[in-house]
């Protein structure tokens, strides 16, 4: 379990991301704000780690993500 967030990007042009994990259950992600062409970019969803670093040959995982993405 945990929270976390995320930006990418480079300034000016940057998104912010939020998210929450729980054990049992996928991860909850938001997009919670951006700045120059990002400016009023909105989304949520869930993502789900379908494979992790110990189960393929280097070091990455696999995810699946599902949501919604408002872009500006």
């Amino acid at each position: 379990e945990g929270q976390g967030g995320c930006v990418y990007g480079e300034a000016p042009h940057q998104h912010f991301w939020r998210w929450t994990s729980v054990t049992a259950g996928p991860t909850r992600w938001e997009i919670v704000a951006g700045t120059g062409r990002y400016e009023g970019i909105a989304g949520h969803g869930v993502s789900t780690t379908r494979a992790t670093s110990h189960e393929v040959p280097i070091r990455q995982r696999i995810t699946d993500w599902e949501g919604v993405v408002t872009m500006p």
